[in-house]
């Protein structure tokens, strides 16, 4: 049975997160192993989403039949970090804001955090007028832990403005 419920770490350092750019550049790379065919819990730290009321959702992650990482995201009903992280349709969809996972490349353009996996979701199977083709997400792992630590960039033409940080923990 999933765990649905947050660690007393977990809720800890989502009630008084440490210096977020500090711990995103103190990360490791997390193995994309160790990712394929889990979801995360994941609540907006910073950020236009929680100001939105997108504080919690789910984030998910699959091996696609030719052996590429994907990922997902799914909704979360309201804001409690203390109560159930019970998945709910958005749209009439189970599943939204489909991304590419890979490791960052430091010749291309999305390459802020070089120890990170970015997860693309321009990249993704989203629909052409998608906000969500936007996204740029760079994910680590903190250190001493096996949480996970984003930091959300929206890319618009040639500029990357930050959006927000989230953490993530494997339910």
């Amino acid at each position: 049975m999933v765990n649905t419920l947050p660690s007393p770490a977990y809720l800890d350092l989502v009630r008084r997160p440490p210096p977020l750019r500090r711990l995103m550049f103190e990360g490791r790379t997390p193995s994309t192993d160790a990712l394929a065919g889990s979801q995360f819990r994941g609540t907006n730290l910073t950020g236009t989403a929680r100001v939105l009321g997108l504080r919690r959702f789910i984030k998910g992650f699959e091996r696609a039949a030719d052996g590429t990482l994907t990922g997902y995201n799914r909704r979360v009903r309201g804001a409690e970090l203390a109560s159930p992280w019970t998945a709910s349709p958005w749209r009439g969809q189970e599943r939204f804001g489909f991304y590419s996972v890979d490791p960052v490349d430091p010749e291309a353009r999305d390459n802020a955090y070089l120890h990170a996996l970015l997860l693309d979701y321009s990249l993704g199977d989203n629909p052409p007028r998608d906000p969500s083709k936007v996204l740029r997400d760079y994910l680590v792992q903190l250190p001493d832990s096996e949480m996970l630590l984003g930091h959300a960039f929206a890319a618009i033409g040639p500029w990357r403005r930050p959006v927000g940080y989230f953490l993530l923990e494997r339910m």
